[in-house]
């Protein structure tokens, strides 16, 4: 299963749309969303992308680990679900200023 991604090493300029449209090269996407401090609100590194199908998410996967993107090698691997997405982040980020992230099919249709 891929349907759930992680990706990490995102420069700060990265926003949700440029993620979203990176991966939607390789399949649907649902969601996409740039983990925040918490204190600050600047970008972290780190990005969480919901594909359709669990093919977009390996299709994703295989094309843009260890790919250089936005002048960075980007690291880009499957988690089981959305919980472990949540689970994994480091103590400083807060679900909250993720989910304002968040990018859905509608939102990204009305852009």
């Amino acid at each position: 299963m891929a349907r759930f991604i992680q990706v990490g090493n995102l420069p700060p300029s990265v926003d949700r749309l440029a993620l979203q449209r990176l991966f939607e090269l390789h399949g649907a996407v649902r969601s996409a969303r740039i983990a925040k401090h918490f204190e600050t609100g600047w970008n972290t590194d780190a990005g969480y992308i919901e594909m359709e199908s669990d093919e977009g998410g390996a299709a994703a996967i295989a094309a843009l680990h260890q790919q250089e993107h936005y002048g960075r090698v980007l690291s880009v691997c499957r988690s089981d679900d959305s919980n472990t997405l949540l689970a994994n982040q480091p103590k400083i980020f807060g679900p909250m200023n993720m989910m304002d992230d968040a990018v859905t099919e509608s939102e990204s249709d009305q852009q």
